[in-house]
């Protein structure tokens, strides 16, 4: 039961942060504001690395770090998405994508879900082709595209493989790398992030 009562919680703040994130983008752009995100993060991540010390670990952080480098991407995209699209759309799209492809990945290695579960990522899968194909009005600015289910998918695949990732750091720092996973995909992120408004900067100073 606290697993339930801890994923709702999850779901909660996860699905505040995509509304946010959605309406933010809206008025900026999508870099500035994952990197802003992610550099508001950085108090809250300290606290809890403090309350939950577990002795870094350095293979923790390395995968984590190459998990932050996809979390990046899949978040820029899916603020880009969602800025220019159906929320009720887009979220949906990348949440079953980004779902799908760890499991898919556990079956290949060997897991067995429930029958259950099985059926459950196939109905979500279903529903999405339902959602992406509902008619819009024609004057509809936010009316679904292809080429904006596309974007969100990519997100799908780079939240994805955030998780793979993250779940490695865990498996490759036997079992208890506390929270120095997620530590590393911050860092990276907001390395990456700001490299590439600097660069933005730099090309737009030169022109």
């Amino acid at each position: 039961m606290l697993y339930v009562v801890i994923a709702v919680a999850s779901g909660l703040v996860w699905g505040v942060g995509d509304f946010a994130g959605g309406k933010a983008t809206q008025h900026a752009a999508a870099l500035p504001v994952v990197w802003l995100s992610k550099l508001a993060s950085l108090p809250l991540l300290a606290i809890y690395l403090v309350a939950t010390y577990v002795p870094i670990s350095s293979i923790g952080l390395a995968w984590g770090g190459l998990a932050g480098v996809a979390g990046v991407i899949g978040l820029v995209l899916f603020y880009r998405a969602l800025s220019a699209g159906a929320m009720t759309v887009v979220a949906p799209v990348t949440g079953v994508t980004s779902a799908a492809i760890p499991v898919s990945v556990g079956l290949l290695a060997g897991e067995r879900p429930s029958g259950l579960q099985l059926v459950g990522v196939a109905c979500a899968l279903l529903a999405i082709a339902l959602v992406s194909i509902s008619p819009h009005p024609s004057g509809n600015r936010r009316a679904v595209t292809w080429r904006l289910v596309a974007v969100a998918v990519g997100a799908g695949i780079g939240f994805a493989l955030f998780f793979i990732l993250i779940a490695v750091a865990g498996d490759a720092a036997g079992g208890s790398p506390g929270l120095w996973p997620i530590a590393g995909s911050q860092l990276s992120a907001l390395i990456i992030g700001g490299l590439l408004l600097m660069m933005i900067r730099s090309v737009f100073w030169f022109y």
